[in-house]
């Protein structure tokens, strides 16, 4: 458990306290409804969207939403919640429209809210 939070936060301060150069994270894939494949020049990670269930009948449409939405290269700002099975769980939020991807989602009726009311704002 110990060595799983050193991973979790070295790759935290990596990921986001670059100490050379700091550039926003970019979208490199929509790999599913709720995970996005997501980094910056010299790495990749996978990030699934915070808060969310996406409907099951729905996965397809919301994939195809999510590429128009967050297209290769759209700079995003990330808000880490937590870690599951080494992937970030974040809210994914669109630089340029500031949008919330997780609660536009879910007013566009692709999703469902899986967090509680305080978590979401």
């Amino acid at each position: 458990m110990n060595k799983f939070i050193f991973v979790s936060c070295l790759l935290f301060v990596f990921f986001f306290f670059k100490p050379n150069q700091i550039s926003a994270a970019k979208v490199f894939q929509v790999s599913n409804a709720s995970l996005l494949q997501i980094g910056d020049d010299n790495r990749v990670y996978p990030v699934r969207i915070a808060c969310i269930e996406v409907h099951s009948n729905k996965e397809v449409a919301t994939v195809e939403w999510l590429k128009k939405e967050l297209p290769r290269n759209q700079k995003v700002n990330l808000k880490p919640l937590s870690f599951e099975d080494g992937i970030m769980v974040a809210k994914v939020i669109s630089i340029g429209s500031m949008r919330d991807i997780g609660e536009e989602m879910m007013s566009q009726g692709f999703a469902l809210n899986t967090c509680g009311i305080d978590e979401v704002n």
